[in-house]
């Protein structure tokens, strides 16, 4: 989570100590971190993944990244890739960005709050981070589906484009660009009381 966050930023061993279990004594916390690493890093973890655990000599704790496909960050490229588009996207790139909207449907970290109850009680810190992130992915779900439809608009589909932009607006009502763009899919398919209506709920400038 910290190194999606901040990818330069280090888990100091205290600081992780503390989050695996707050509470605790700082020499106990120390102990059982000291005991948790070993164990992942000598069985509990699959070597490709233990080998990414990396603990340094400044007794920072850090998962290292580099050359990993991480869903969050595909999603986020492609919707800043798709929206510089402004409009008109090619056959391919429609293509992997509606099979990545697919594919990206859940929620990030599914279970984790489950899980931090189980291992610490829910008392870390990194709730935040997740929730952090978790509204990171759905911005980018929000852009990209704005910029599918936007490309539908532009190709004189927008009817196409309504259930798009009415499906992200009603996650993210307060997205003034996707308000416009589905006012003007509604008066280019003649839904004039709707756009009305739209213009009205979000007051947007006639």
């Amino acid at each position: 989570l910290r190194s999606l966050t901040s990818p330069k930023d280090r888990v100091m061993r205290a600081d992780l100590a503390d989050e695996l279990t707050p509470g605790m004594s700082p020499e106990k916390q120390r102990t059982r971190l000291r005991n948790r690493l070993s164990n992942m890093l000598n069985g509990w973890l699959p070597a490709p993944l233990a080998a990414r655990v990396v603990v340094d000599h400044d007794e920072s704790v850090r998962l290292d990244l580099a050359q990993c496909s991480i869903d969050l960050l595909r999603l986020e490229e492609m919707a800043a890739e798709c929206v510089a588009k402004e409009g008109l996207m090619s056959a391919d790139l429609v293509d992997a960005a509606t099979a990545l909207l697919d594919e990206s449907a859940g929620e990030f970290l599914p279970g984790w709050e489950q899980l931090e109850k189980e291992v610490n009680g829910a008392r870390g810190a990194a709730g935040d981070l997740v929730r952090q992130l978790r509204q990171r992915a759905e911005t980018a779900r929000i852009d990209l589906m704005g910029a599918l439809a936007a490309n539908l608009i532009a190709r004189q589909e927008p009817s196409r484009a309504i259930p798009l932009l009415e499906q992200a607006l009603e996650r993210q009502p307060d997205r003034e660009d996707l308000a416009r763009k589905l006012r003007a899919a509604y008066l280019a398919t003649g839904q004039m009381a709707r756009a009305a209506d739209l213009q009205r709920d979000h007051a947007l400038d006639s």
